[in-house]
């Protein structure tokens, strides 16, 4: 069963709890990121919430699941080049977290995949699990970031 089935019964519950952390998640560190200038990740990150939120509402559309999946991957690739020369000035530890970062996004997003394609319930948690590793990785990257900022100063 591929995603793009309208077989599975998605809840109400389930479209809100993706629809509300994509805009707080996503949306809201796209703005703050904006606004502290960093304009490539704060758009990555509002593009991100935007479309995860149009899928979201409709998730029986393959266009939409197609262009949600492109966006947020292109994001997660804008977030690991932005990131990764500040990560080169600083100690070891940054870089590890933002490994164990990506490979718990990158293992919740596959779980959640996993479990939607087998039809279980808990496809839902982790794919919770996968929209809160996105947040604190941005958040994480932001802060990354805005460190690097002073070290040049």
């Amino acid at each position: 069963m591929t995603i793009e089935s309208s077989e599975f019964d998605v809840t109400e519950f389930d479209k809100n709890l993706l629809l509300t952390t994509s805009f707080i998640y996503f949306i809201f560190v796209g703005a703050v990121e904006i606004y502290w200038e960093h304009y490539w990740t704060g758009l990555s990150s509002l593009l991100s919430g935007v479309t995860s939120a149009i899928y979201w509402s409709n998730h029986t559309c393959p266009k939409r699941h197609f262009v949600d999946l492109c966006v947020t991957r292109a994001s997660v690739v804008v977030y690991l080049v932005s990131v990764f020369n500040p990560l080169l000035n600083m100690p070891i530890i940054y870089a590890v977290t933002v490994m164990l970062l990506f490979s718990g996004t990158t293992i919740s997003y596959l779980c959640s995949q996993y479990f939607w394609d087998n039809e279980k319930r808990e496809w839902i948690i982790f794919h919770f699990l996968f929209h809160t590793f996105l947040f604190i990785s941005s958040v994480y990257g932001f802060f990354i970031l805005e460190y690097e900022k002073t070290l040049r100063y």
